[in-house]
C-alpha cells in the first residue's frame, strides 16, 4: 500500500550538551530585555491562569527557541 515514511534523523544530545543548553536557557532567561518581556507578559495576565497560558507561554517558549536553535 503506502511506503513506510522515514523520519528523519535526529541528533542526539549528550548529557553535557543537554545541561549547557539548559544553563544557556537560564541565562537567556535572566538577560534583562528578556526578564522584562516575561514581566510584561506577567502583568498582562493578572494572574489568572488561562491569561498566563495566552500570554507568558508564547514568550517562555520564543526565548528557548532563541537558545536552543543552535543546536
Amino acid at each position: 500500500m503506502a511506503a513506510s515514511a522515514q523520519a528523519p534523523a535526529v541528533a542526539a544530545l549528550s548529557a553535557e550538551q543537554a545541561k549547557a543548553v539548559l544553563a544557556e536557557v537560564i541565562k537567556a532567561f535572566a538577560a534583562p530585555e528578556n526578564a522584562q518581556r516575561m514581566q510584561e507578559a506577567r502583568d498582562n495576565a493578572c494572574n489568572d491562569m488561562g491569561k498566563m497560558l495566552q500570554f507568558l507561554l508564547p514568550v517562555a517558549t520564543q526565548i528557548q527557541q532563541d537558545v536552543i536553535k543552535a543546536y
